[in-house]
């Protein structure tokens, strides 16, 4: 990702020296992305950065019309409380859509538009919420603040619904794409692939899902038995080691850990029969082919109250 911006002239290597001193000053440990120290430096664009780390991590862009969005948010608003509303505006996450998910089986699925995809804080906000299931994609800080600004603007200022003109020339342009992406076009996103797993997990009576490298580079999902373990990925899979890294740069930061030593976190979804908690586990595999990270994920469905 960084290599991208480079070549696009976003960024140069006099940021990418001044990003890596910066790491490198974490220390061992649990160091955050190099590309969002990247973004703290003075001079660099910061939408640009988000908007490629958001490319290569597979979220889509939000193809926002402020009329049929603020149309969208006229129905729906109602469904979050006032509370639920700070918080979206504190973490510039804005509902957008609903639609239905690309996976056979799983209900209605809300589309919730940010700057910031990747933010852990955006992820843990969002599991509090009793929508279903949830889909992230990226959309410029700029665009979402325009139409926070339309949405609770006073009633005496509020934009004529007859002429959508108003609202498309009052929202910046979205920064230019990055031309790379971690998931081929057509793929599930790394969300997605997630709430299967968590589907998967539920269906599991308890029992671990693993998710490893096939060796090959794309995830594979066995569900140890007695006999050993068995394939259940029903050709579902993405790429492992951008996987991995969405799940350690979303799910498994800014969170308490409950075991240092494999770095095990729990987290909670509300699905269609009510509320889920989930323990996910990251570990290393003895069996990692060159190449390859080597990290191996379970997941486990929870009874907290046990």
């Amino acid at each position: 990702m960084v290599i991208a911006l480079l070549f696009e002239e976003a960024i140069t290597m006099d940021d990418v020296r001044r990003a890596w001193e910066a790491w490198e000053r974490y220390g061992e440990g649990r160091r955050p992305p190099l590309w969002r120290v990247l973004a703290e430096q003075p001079g660099i664009d910061v939408e640009a950065v988000r908007a490629a780390a958001a490319h290569a991590y597979g979220f889509a862009r939000a193809d926002i019309s402020p009329y049929a969005t603020l149309a969208f948010l006229e129905m729906y608003a109602h469904q979050f409380s006032g509370t639920q509303w700070e918080r979206m505006i504190e973490l510039c996450v804005l509902p957008v859509a609903q639609r239905m998910p690309r996976i056979s089986g799983a209900g209605n699925c809300w589309v919730f538009a940010t700057c910031d995809p990747l933010r852990p804080e955006v992820h843990q906000f969002l599991e509090t919420l009793k929508q279903d299931r949830f889909e992230l994609v990226y959309a410029p800080e700029s665009k979402l603040v325009a139409l926070f600004t339309l949405l609770f603007a006073p009633e005496d200022e509020e934009p004529a619904w007859d002429d959508p003109t108003p609202f498309q020339a009052r929202l910046p342009d979205d920064p230019p794409a990055s031309p790379r992406s971690e998931q081929p076009a057509g793929a599930l996103t790394f969300g997605e692939y997630l709430e299967w797993l968590l589907e998967r997990a539920v269906g599991a009576a308890g029992a671990s899902l693993v998710v490893q490298d096939d060796g090959r580079g794309w995830t594979q999902v066995v569900v140890p038995v007695d006999d050993g373990g068995s394939s259940d990925d029903d050709g579902v899979r993405v790429r492992h080691d951008p996987f991995v890294r969405y799940v350690q740069d979303t799910l498994l930061e800014a969170r308490p850990v409950a075991s240092d030593a494999a770095r095990t976190v729990l987290i909670q979804r509300w699905l269609e029969d009510g509320l889920h908690h989930f323990e996910i586990q990251l570990s290393a595999s003895p069996d990692a082919s060159p190449g390859r990270t080597g990290a191996v994920l379970h997941i486990r469905a929870v009874d907290v109250a046990a």
